[in-house]
């Protein structure tokens, strides 16, 4: 049972970053808050302060099973909406970190599917210079725009080489 209420977290967690990322992709980023004191509009999306990221080559993020070393990918963010870090977007995909959570997440914004996915999880793997038995320890999904698979959207998903990859998804 206990199993189960953290899958069930996990997915509740990686929905409220998708919702994040889908305000950076569709909304262009933020969310008007026009307040009868304020003199115009006020994003949430705060310029990148590097000096309040770690500056080191290596990063150690925390897992269920220990610590994994990865590659110091906040010298790649380009955009902070909150707690969600932007660290790679394309025309294809973006690849963002959640602070609050140490989580990443893949969202697909283009079709073919499976080629978009296999180059964000390239991508992924390059930027963090680790193993896909490594990444898999780490709390990582992704998850499609509906205009690219509707059956597919609003749901998070393993990587694809992953244990638990979606069947007949690739």
């Amino acid at each position: 049972m206990k199993k189960y209420i953290y899958i069930f977290a996990g997915v509740v967690v990686v929905g409220a970053v998708g919702a994040l990322l889908y305000s950076f992709v569709f909304k262009g980023g933020g969310v008007s808050n026009n307040l009868p004191s304020d003199t115009g509009s006020v994003s949430r999306i705060h310029p990148v302060d590097s000096g309040a990221f770690p500056t080191g080559g290596k990063v150690t993020i925390g897992t269920a099973h220990g610590s994994i070393a990865v590659n110091n990918f906040y010298k790649l963010v380009s955009q902070q909406e909150d707690d969600a870090l932007l660290i790679k977007k394309t025309n294809e995909y973006l690849i963002s970190y959640d602070t609050t959570n140490s989580s990443f997440w893949i969202f697909i914004t283009a079709s073919p599917m499976d080629t978009v996915e296999k180059a964000a999880e390239g991508d992924l793997l390059a930027i963090l210079g680790v193993s896909q038995s490594q990444v898999c320890s780490l709390n990582v999904a992704w998850g499609v725009a509906a205009n690219v698979n509707k059956a597919l959207s609003g749901a998070s998903y393993p990587l694809s080489f992953c244990s638990a990859a979606v069947p007949g998804v690739q």
